[in-house]
């Protein structure tokens, strides 16, 4: 059969989850480096971004948190922030407030990803979960083929050992550089304007959140042409299938970043919170 070369080069960072693997790494203070082999060298280094990983880690814990405790602690409150978690677990989810066991699944859902992140997970093992930065470093030659390559078309050997990848591998588009995108959630407080839509306002660290659902629930989690981004198909995948709206890793990002620009850290220079919760689609101070 006639090898052929497909170029990823549209995709600045990859996450490899190899799936049958068996070892772990523990430690008290945990970084991007005990989660992930990081990826070092000539191609497809991540040298340049270790700083960034670390800020978009901590950023996914923080983020992480705040909607976690907004479901948690805050779900029965009669309140004005009541009424807006409730809009969006609605918004993204269609749980309603009485819907205790959607609720609870939600919320299990985003605490696994958010103890993967602490380190707490054990049988996502460091040493067989790679990451790789840059457009470069992959080429898949044939569809029956799992063994990694570089821009040369040379096998990817680390620790001499031949990396393969998986059908568990993801990739994200321009999570480092793209421009109309704001870096952290910080930036974007900053930038928000009344009317502004959460989908213009999600961090490009939300991209490395992302991959994590996908990390964490492999397959339980719907992937590729099936997966929805934009804001108005998240809406809408709730209305007409809401159990899907719950395997679709990008609602867990329109929630949880909705519940960050509500209930963020107030951080200097930063002028109020923004409500997105009632209608993603249009901004509103709080």
């Amino acid at each position: 059969m006639a090898k052929f070369l497909v170029y990823l080069g549209l995709f600045l960072l990859c996450v490899i989850r190899i799936v049958h693997a068996q070892d772990d790494d523990d430690g008290d203070d945990i970084s991007i480096f005990d989660l992930f082999s990081i990826h070092q060298g000539r191609f497809a280094s991540c040298d340049q971004r270790l700083n960034t990983l670390e800020d978009y880690h901590q950023e996914s814990i923080d983020s992480l948190a705040r909607a976690i405790d907004a479901i948690d602690t805050r779900w029965e409150e009669q309140s004005p922030s009541g009424d807006l978690i409730r809009a969006a677990m609605f918004q993204f989810f269609r749980v309603r407030q009485r819907d205790e066991k959607l609720r609870k699944a939600v919320s299990d859902d985003l605490e696994s990803v958010f103890d993967f992140l602490n380190g707490l997970i054990d049988d996502i093992p460091r040493d067989t979960t790679w990451f790789f930065c840059g457009s470069d470093f992959i080429v898949q030659r044939e569809p029956t083929i799992d063994e990694a390559l570089d821009e040369d078309g040379n096998g990817i050997i680390v620790d001499r050992e031949l990396i393969t990848i998986s059908r568990t591998i993801m990739l994200c588009p321009q999570a480092f550089d793209t421009p109309d995108k704001p870096a952290t959630y910080r930036a974007g407080s900053l930038g928000i304007t009344a009317g502004a839509t959460l989908e213009d306002w999600l961090p490009r660290s939300t991209t490395f959140l992302h991959e994590m659902f996908h990390v964490v629930f492999g397959t339980k989690m719907l992937e590729g042409g099936s997966e929805k981004y934009l804001l108005a198909e998240v809406v809408q995948l709730a209305q007409v299938r809401p159990g899907n709206a719950r395997k679709n890793p990008e609602s867990y990002i329109y929630f949880v970043a909705a519940m960050h620009y509500l209930f963020g850290a107030e951080e200097e220079g930063v002028p109020t919170k923004w409500n997105f919760a009632e209608g993603a689609d249009a901004a509103r101070v709080v």
